[in-house]
């Protein structure tokens, strides 16, 4: 209690500190940062589907520019925190662990929430109309001034971004996307749980990203506000693809990607090869994974959930036995 107390009391200013320090060489690392050679990446999908494990490869095995811890916490200053810890991100190699989409170290791969939040102040969906109501130059510099101080090609994985593709668009231009996607039912049970252990606001409360309709089902108990979070997001991912362009949308398996991680590694090399984006590789990775989460639910929830399933992905992809 009193570490907390002490936290809270401390960090805060401290924070704020070291962001003031930093502004005046935040600002002079954007202006030099109007434009990339290379087109920014984002990994989306549902959460709890595979999507840090995906980042966490990515930068692990490629040469990438990312948000880091340490740029999340000074959101304010995040291309001047990326140059003053540009050793510590380089050095930096994956445990593949992580806690509910947080990897640890300072220089490891963070979604960058507060960083996005200081312009994008939604879990739901935004179309391309609110880029203008958006600094969009700033949040251009900022994105390819972190791309300049690291020498990589910008990579962010956030399930936020899934719903606001067409935003993102909009802010930077000829952006690429990597989708992963899990067997619906281990996803669904996976965010059950997490939401049982009070991953979110209060526990059990719909939490993370909420497609277009979303509040048509909350209320409606956490087995179908999930299977309609995932089939939400999903369908959300392929209109805006539609829209933008399905050539600039890569979809990965989750089960794909433990069974063979160098091979996914391969196909987003080449996806991202075909669009310019030369890749440096600095790391290798595991043969496979074990893949975690397939542990059935109740005898209830598990029938409850295959009616569900039936309902919003039809009844070839009901839930499978684990």
């Amino acid at each position: 209690m009193v570490k907390n107390l002490i936290k809270h009391a401390l960090v805060p200013p401290l924070r704020a500190l070291a962001m003031g320090l930093l502004w005046p060489l935040e600002a002079v690392l954007r202006t030099r940062s109007d434009n990339s050679s290379a087109p920014a990446c984002f990994v989306i999908g549902p959460p709890r589907s595979g999507t840090t494990l995906v980042y966490e490869l990515l930068v692990h095995r490629f040469e990438f520019a990312y948000l880091s811890n340490l740029a999340h916490r000074l959101y304010r200053t995040p291309v001047a925190a990326s140059w003053l810890g540009r050793a510590t991100i380089r050095a930096w190699r994956g445990q593949f662990e992580s806690q509910y989409g947080h990897i640890a170290g300072w220089g490891a791969p963070n979604e960058g929430g507060w960083v996005w939040d200081r312009w994008i102040h939604s879990t739901g969906s935004l179309d391309a109309g609110a880029a203008d109501r958006m600094p969009r130059r700033l949040i251009a510099r900022t994105v390819n001034g972190i791309a300049r101080v690291l020498g990589a090609p910008f990579l962010n994985k956030n399930v936020m971004h899934s719903v606001q593709m067409r935003l993102l668009d909009h802010l930077l231009p000829g952006c690429l996307f990597i989708e992963v996607r899990r067997d619906p039912a281990a996803n669904v049970r996976s965010i059950v749980r997490a939401r049982e252990r009070g991953r979110g606001p209060n526990r059990g409360e719909w939490w993370s990203v909420r497609p277009d309709g979303a509040e048509h089902h909350e209320g409606k108990g956490p087995i179908v506000e999930a299977c309609f979070q995932i089939r939400g997001v999903r369908d959300a991912i392929e209109q805006a693809a539609r829209e933008i362009g399905s050539h600039r949308l890569l979809t990965l398996e989750y089960g794909e990607v433990c069974a063979d991680p160098r091979g996914a590694l391969d196909s987003v090399h080449a996806f991202l090869a075909s669009h310019g984006v030369d890749l440096r590789q600095r790391g290798e990775v595991p043969e496979k994974f074990q893949r975690h989460g397939d542990r059935p639910l109740d005898d209830e929830s598990e029938a409850h959930m295959r009616e569900a399933l039936s309902r919003f992905f039809g009844r070839r992809q009901e839930a499978p036995t684990p």
